[in-house]
């Protein structure tokens, strides 16, 4: 996913959270770079791990993020909380980004299936903005003409897609590998779940915020 921010929202955004009221944005710029660590930091813990700055232009920045997938309302709704959390001026889903969204694996392979045709929708977007594209495009997925399987590697990979049982040896495999990805999703969301946020008056290296 590509999140584009701006220097001076972001600035605001790091005087609320670290208490510099008695600074002014250029001299919180001046150490943005540090900020910017440690509420990314903070970020991941809902699913939105910080990957790279794409590209700059002028006091607009873009970054590349991974967004966990989903497995239930809690875990989208903590996606798109962190998300929202960046206060961005747009965002940008990719292909590699639906899973964190779309719960129903039917719909999910609805979209993946005629993403070339929808993903233009997708682009410099709001976060209060997903769910509702999400939703039409999974409309337009179920109007769309089916795929069928022509050889035996693209029926597993249908059957993958669309969450069924793949008949044979191959089932156990990827049932097990769906298992784990899952277990290790509701793991970083437990320990999660562990941590308590609270505004710090210290000054060690992380923020110490408090869920927002």
């Amino acid at each position: 996913m590509q999140v584009t921010l701006s220097e001076r929202r972001m600035s605001e955004l790091v005087r609320d959270l670290e208490g510099l009221q008695d600074q002014t944005l250029e001299e919180i710029t001046h150490r943005m770079d540090m900020y910017a660590r440690r509420f990314f930091a903070h970020v991941a813990n809902y699913g939105v791990q910080f990957r790279s700055l794409l590209n700059q232009n002028g006091e607009l920045a873009t970054f590349g993020f991974d967004v966990a997938p989903s497995f239930s309302e809690e875990d989208r709704a903590n996606r798109i909380a962190g998300i929202e959390l960046m206060r961005p001026v747009s965002v940008t889903l990719s292909f590699g980004d639906l899973n964190a969204f779309v719960l129903n694996s039917a719909a999910l392979a609805g979209i993946r299936q005629i993403w070339p045709e929808v993903s233009q929708q997708f682009n410099r977007i709001l976060p209060s903005e997903i769910l509702n594209l999400v939703e039409n495009a999974a409309a337009t997925a179920i109007n769309s003409p089916a795929v069928v399987p022509q050889t035996e590697e693209d029926f597993e990979r249908y059957c993958v897609e669309w969450g069924m049982r793949i008949p044979g040896l191959r089932h156990r495999a990827v049932e097990e590998l769906r298992a784990a990805e899952e277990a290790e999703v509701k793991a970083a969301e437990e320990a999660r779940k562990q941590r308590q946020w609270e505004y710090a008056e210290s000054d060690d290296s992380s923020w110490g915020v408090r869920e927002l």
